[in-house]
């Protein structure tokens, strides 16, 4: 491998919170470092130990995945006007995480409607939702019990194509019988 030198980099976490009155809170931060210096019209010298972009999002979804609550901050940003996109992401509200989701958000959000990073964590956010919030709904269920609740899961991925090897032997009544 050639030798190499730092240059940017870019932090995301997203987090699932279950709250006590039902709903569900997501939160992703981000953050971006150079690793040198640089400056913007807006911010004379942002250094290696400064963040370029520090931004903080959370959405609040009910168990149908519908988004109830809105909010995001822009801690830091390279330039001044960045957070006055904010009041835009409230078109979120009442919005179904679920099929046509990156859509919707390109029709809401897209070009100059949104911010590019807060734009790109409602991806990841999704993920995280649908991980947290679908553990907790089948969380006592066992799924040899009920496996229709896995059928929308088969051919979502690759580990889960039907005619791979884990279907089968998860759940061998969604694989179609083929005959010759």
């Amino acid at each position: 491998m050639s030798k190499r030198k730092l240059s940017h980099t870019r932090n995301i976490q997203v987090q699932a919170f279950e709250r006590e009155d039902g709903l569900w809170d997501i939160e992703a931060h981000l953050t971006d470092k150079k690793h040198f210096s640089l400056g913007t019209p807006d911010r004379e010298l942002i250094t290696s130990d400064d963040y370029l972009h520090d931004m903080c999002f959370r959405i609040a979804l009910d168990l149908d995945m519908t988004i109830q609550e809105v909010e995001a901050t822009m801690s830091d940003t390279p330039y001044l006007r960045c957070p006055d996109v904010l009041p835009n992401y409230q078109r979120l509200l009442g919005v179904v995480i679920g099929p046509g989701w990156q859509r919707e958000i390109k029709q809401r959000l897209g070009a100059t409607e949104g911010c590019t990073h807060l734009r790109e964590l409602l991806g990841p956010m999704a993920t995280v939702a649908y991980q947290a919030i679908t553990d907790a709904v089948y969380r006592p269920i066992d799924y040899s019990e009920n496996p229709q609740i896995f059928k929308p899961l088969v051919d979502s991925c690759y580990g889960l194509d039907a005619a791979g090897d884990v279907i089968p032997r998860l759940w061998p009544e969604f694989v179609e019988v083929k005959t010759n």
